[in-house]
């Protein structure tokens, strides 16, 4: 089967829904929850990268003509630098004729709300029509199977081909690479040079100078991903702020970031940490429905749901962080307006206590003032793809390169020099944005907004 690939041109636009949106994201991987996309046009499914680029799978005669979903979670990832990775949760498989597969899903890497649960919110079929997988295959004409175990015939000789698609990690895979590679080379440098001082000073050069490069290349990472993201800033149709009552508490981190924002195909879910959660209106997977959770005496909001048409909850603002305060009746009539949606009312029975569902439980966290530690770990620009190789490893090599070329320069001024250079600039490239996340944190982010701090 050949794959079209197509530019980055104004075709791209003409993806329509139903289509599937990434994961929630936060800087620095913004652009691929704006621009990454799976949908249909043209008789195609069409596989949208951040970048705007496409490929394209032909659907029917000599193309896509099935499709098989493997509901099984992966395990848990561990045995690694960093929190565990969760497993995947289920892979959809397109097939042609010949039963060989054309291309691959990750079913987690395509749900919004995925990357906040700890599991699987749903399975089966609900799981599909969560992602809205269940209305792509159905616009498409595509039948589906959904099996439970690898074994299954439907899977023969499918599992091992085709093309994933996956919307992409948030960092370079090149960049987690020169980390990795630079630790190898400083380590050996640096140790040789050590102990072979007297001999080779030029080894100490060049463990400051892998130092000062790795800085360049997280230079470069960090600028590129402000300038991806300032070109894909979207239309905004309205935006609603939270509102919590006076002297709650609510830092100055929570309400400049988090918000709900509502465009003309898509409400997107804005939390404490930044990060985008990209949700459809109006298909049967999206936000169709706006209720007011209750407390059991129908006489208290706990929360206002974005629900899909079959009550499924998208999202969850906690009444307290959204709408308890004097603007707080303002701001929801703002959101159903702009949503075009009516609100209903849900009292809670008295053996239910809210959040109950997985993701009011997650929103309940990060749709709320994080605490300041948590929010300075969860915010701080990350490492790697995974998540892992602190940069606290890094500026403890480059203070470690820059203290023994310092040392040398009596006996050796030119490479002394030198590497006492390219090991300060190393250290201020990894120290420098460290260290203003942290005050900014500290000093100003992390502590309450006028009119916030709390009582007494």
């Amino acid at each position: 089967m050949t794959v079209q690939h197509a530019p980055n041109t104004a075709s791209t636009d003409r993806i329509r829904e139903p289509a599937l949106r990434p994961l929630a994201q936060r800087h620095p991987g913004l652009d691929i929850v704006r621009n990454a996309r799976i949908g249909l046009a043209d008789r195609q499914i069409i596989v949208r990268s951040r970048d705007g680029s496409e490929r394209r799978y032909a659907v029917g005669f000599g193309g896509i003509e099935s499709a098989v979903f493997l509901d099984l979670e992966g395990p848990i990832i561990g045995g690694r630098m960093g929190p565990p990775l969760l497993g995947d949760w289920g892979m959809l498989y397109f097939k042609d004729a010949q039963g060989s597969c054309v291309l691959r899903i990750t079913i987690n890497a395509w749900l919004p709300e995925s990357a906040m649960l700890p599991g699987r919110p749903v399975s089966g079929k609900a799981l599909l029509t969560r992602s809205g997988v269940t209305e792509l295959l159905e616009s498409a004409g595509v039948p589906l199977q959904i099996v439970t175990r690898r074994d299954h015939p439907a899977l023969d000789g499918v599992t091992s081909g085709g093309q994933l698609a996956s919307p992409g990690h948030a960092l370079p895979p090149w960049y987690s690479a020169v980390r990795g590679i630079a630790v190898t080379i400083w380590l050996i440098t640096f140790l040789l040079g050590a102990m072979l001082r007297h001999h080779t000073p030029w080894l100490l050069v060049a463990a400051a100078t892998t130092m000062f490069f790795t800085a360049g290349a997280a230079c470069i990472v960090r600028l590129a991903a402000r300038s991806r993201e300032r070109h894909s800033r979207p239309t905004v149709k309205a935006l609603i702020r939270p509102c919590p009552p006076p002297r709650s508490g609510a830092t100055k981190r929570f309400l400049r970031n988090a918000a709900v924002r509502v465009q003309d195909c898509d409400v997107v879910i804005i939390d404490s940490m930044g990060r985008e959660r990209w949700l459809p209106r109006g298909e049967t997977h999206g936000v169709n429905r706006v209720v007011r959770v209750l407390d059991h005496d129908g006489n208290k909001p706990l929360a206002v749901e974005l629900q899909s048409t079959d009550g499924q909850v998208r999202a969850s603002l906690p009444w307290q962080w959204w709408f308890a305060g004097e603007e707080g009746e303002a701001r929801l009539s703002q959101l159903t307006s702009a949503l075009d949606l009516p609100m209903s009312d849900h009292t809670l029975g008295q053996r239910t206590e809210w959040p109950h569902d997985p993701v009011a439980q997650a929103d309940a966290q990060f749709l709320a003032p994080l605490p300041p530690q948590r929010a300075r770990q969860v915010t701080r620009f990350p490492d790697s793809i995974l998540g892992g190789a602190n940069s606290t490893m890094f500026i403890g090599a480059s203070l470690a390169s820059l203290l023994s070329t310092a040392v040398a320069i009596d006996s050796y001024p030119t490479a002394g020099i030198i590497g006492t250079v390219f090991a300060s600039l190393a250290s201020c490239g990894f120290i420098a944005p460290h260290l203003a996340h942290q005050v900014n944190s500290r000093l100003h982010l992390d502590r309450p907004a006028r009119g916030q701090e709390p009582q007494g």
